[in-house]
């Protein structure tokens, strides 16, 4: 997808082929609203505060990231529960 695709296009692209989303866009959130109200999932989206913007915070994230897939190859969580549908703040 080019930058600049519209939010609902990327929630639905993403939900469409399973991948979860990662933005600094806040504004994402009135999108996955909008989703819910006209019954539509979404593949889960993290975002990342603006304080991690950036090559000082990119640690940061993937940590995050790879602690979710730790924690779910573990048996401790699963993507149904953990990330579909789902907006997790890192």
């Amino acid at each position: 997808m080019s930058e600049g695709t519209p939010d609902p296009d990327l929630l639905e692209y993403a939900h469409k082929n399973g991948y979860a989303l990662l933005t600094h866009d806040q504004k994402i959130t009135r999108h996955i609203a909008a989703r819910h109200r006209e019954g539509k999932g979404h593949a889960g989206v993290f975002i990342a505060g603006k304080h991690l913007q950036g090559e000082h915070g990119i640690g940061t994230i993937v940590t995050s990231i790879l602690e979710y897939q730790a924690l779910i190859v573990a048996g401790a969580g699963t993507v149904q529960e953990d990330v579909n549908n789902r907006v997790n703040y890192i």
